[in-house]
């Protein structure tokens, strides 16, 4: 499927589930570092950042590929994270 001129590939299971593990490995390392969010609503949005960032790579949206890769990367995290945001702001 080509989506904004940028080719998605449909991810196995177990590719899905190796990206899952690497956002939320990288998230435990940011989270204990002095950079790391300090309230809930921060930690869960850097997560869903960095799991964003990793299934996006597996999806076939690669950032080192040019700009389309990178503006679809970003449209996607700006829509999840607004949508995350938005929702917490009514819990």
């Amino acid at each position: 499927m080509i989506f904004a001129g940028v080719a998605l590939k449909r991810p196995g299971f177990w590719a899905f589930t190796r990206a899952i593990w690497v956002a939320v490995a990288l998230w435990g390392v940011l989270t204990i570092s002095p950079l790391g969010a300090k309230d809930a609503v921060g930690a869960g949005a850097n997560l869903l950042a960095i799991v964003f960032g990793c299934v996006s790579n597996e999806l076939g949206i690669d950032v080192r590929r040019g700009g389309r890769h990178l503006a679809l990367n970003i449209a996607g995290c700006v829509v999840a994270l607004g949508l995350y945001h938005g929702l917490a702001a009514f819990i």
